[in-house]
């Protein structure tokens, strides 16, 4: 029996954790022939199952924002590839799926990694690529904009207003 390489999307010191399966249901967020780069106002979702290493079905969805969660209940995607991704969103997934999130590229190149178990990190976003996953990425937020830590010291704001 054939087993590829599934990436989760925990990130640990820019270590992605693996899991091995021979079967497997992965949505993509796609735009056209690439990862769409932001999830929440994406309505293209590629799903394609994966058997023994080797694409067995791809069916393209235009799924409605609205009903998006209702969508990944009814159609056990196990993993879900996708671009940028809100916080609140990729919660909500996590409940149905495995989100595998700030990857971009061609979709058939990202499908080729996957089948070949090579890693996903080359494809991340720019500025995901340095252990920047979500805990990193927002805390440098404000650094980024020059504020290190609120005026007061005690998060009430500039102004008291938080």
């Amino acid at each position: 029996m054939t087993l590829y390489v599934i990436l989760y999307s925990i990130v640990n010191d820019t270590k992605i954790s693996i899991e091995r399966k021979n079967s497997l249901k992965v949505g993509l967020s796609v735009y056209g022939e690439i990862i769409a780069p932001v999830f929440d106002s994406s309505s293209n979702i590629e799903i394609i199952e994966i058997n023994n290493g080797e694409v067995t079905s791809r069916k393209l969805y235009t799924v409605d924002q609205a009903d998006i969660l209702d969508f990944f209940l009814k159609s056990s995607i196990e993993v879900l590839i996708c671009g940028a991704i809100s916080r609140q969103l990729e919660s909500q997934l996590s409940a149905y799926t495995r989100v595998i999130s700030f990857i971009c590229g061609n979709k058939e190149e990202v499908l080729s990694r996957l089948l070949r178990g090579w890693n996903l990190t080359d494809l991340l976003m720019p500025g995901c690529r340095q252990n920047r996953f979500r805990k990193g990425c927002i805390a440098k937020n404000n650094i980024s904009k020059g504020v290190i830590r609120m005026p007061r010291g005690d998060g009430t704001g500039p102004m008291g207003s938080g």
